[in-house]
């Protein structure tokens, strides 16, 4: 236990007794075999490398597809979002419209009271006319009103409408932009495996050559 291993010997190198005897036969200093593990590994790792290559063509391929769907998509809502823009610009237009016609209405409410005033003493018919016109003036005023009301309901469904639009418009850029940065990264690891598999090629090529050299030494003794 206490004594340290000696170093292991090379097969070629022969022990000192057996190299002075003259029964000590030459031994064969050739290259060892190479062991099936490597072999094994490299064959491990070349299908692994296959299989990733494989697997990231077929994602870069999902994400290509769904980076489209998304783009699509993206234009139908902005479509979507520019006719809901226009409908709201011709809501608007309308309501403008509708409060001119209120606003018309009170000023000519507001001189029919003067006249009324001024012409108390005026027959009956003059006020049922008068009334006549209040009367038309209220239902008119709360037709308005309910219209009012409804393009104001109309307007804020709307807003809210587009709120949602560009919140999903902003998911949508931002999906696009995740995507965008996950193909370059694809490509980056493409172009590295690529690189890897140009070194291992030149290594066969070097390896090639060296049995080549080997077989024309072994040819020439």
């Amino acid at each position: 236990r206490g004594r340290a291993r000696s170093a292991p010997r090379s097969h070629c190198s022969g022990d000192s007794r057996s190299a002075h005897s003259p029964l000590a036969t030459p031994r064969d200093c050739g290259p060892r075999p190479v062991p099936a593990r490597p072999r094994r590994r490299r064959l491990r790792l070349k299908r692994l490398i296959d299989q990733e290559t494989e697997s990231r063509e077929k994602k870069e391929q999902e994400k290509e597809k769904r980076v489209t769907a998304l783009k699509e998509e993206l234009t139908k809502l902005k479509s979507f979002a520019l006719m809901v823009v226009d409908e709201q610009q011709r809501l608007t237009a309308q309501l403008a419209l509708q409060r001119q016609k209120i606003q018309d209405l009170t000023t000519s409410a507001k001189e029919t009271h003067a006249k009324l005033a001024l012409a108390e003493a005026r027959a009956q018919e003059e006020e049922q006319k008068a009334t006549r016109l209040e009367n038309e003036l209220q239902t008119q005023t709360t037709k308005f009103h309910q219209n009012q009301e409804t393009i104001m309901a109309k307007l804020t469904n709307e807003d809210s409408q587009n709120r949602q639009l560009r919140q999903k418009l902003a998911a949508l850029s931002r999906q696009i932009d995740e995507l965008e940065e996950t193909n370059r990264s694809l490509r980056k690891a493409e172009e590295e495996l690529q690189d890897i598999k140009k070194k291992k090629k030149k290594k066969k090529k070097k390896k090639k050559k060296k049995k080549k050299k080997k077989k024309r030494k072994k040819k020439k003794k």
